[in-house]
């Protein structure tokens, strides 16, 4: 079942690092509804929050593969359907 879920990535402010996001989204077939991200803080980090279309199964998956990018810190996911699990 697909669900609309909202991910909070905390990352390194650079170049092409949306491009680089999105890219490992959309290599997954998610569907991207939104970006939103602050102003980049004083130690050069930036909060990005993306809202997808993706079945629950791919939650984890996609989790994972944003946290292997180099300049990601973390990354939280929320939805109506997320088990604890996922987050």
């Amino acid at each position: 079942m697909t669900e609309r879920i909202t991910l909070t990535i905390l990352a390194d402010s650079r170049p092409g690092l949306l491009h680089i996001l999105s890219g490992v989204i959309e290599k997954k077939l998610i569907r991207i509804i939104g970006f939103c991200l602050t102003q980049p803080e004083v130690d050069g980090t930036v909060k990005i929050v993306v809202e997808v279309l993706i079945e629950l199964t791919d939650v984890n998956t996609l989790k994972l593969k944003l946290q292997n990018i180099i300049e990601v810190y973390s990354v939280t996911v929320n939805g109506a359907g997320v088990v604890a699990g996922y987050s």
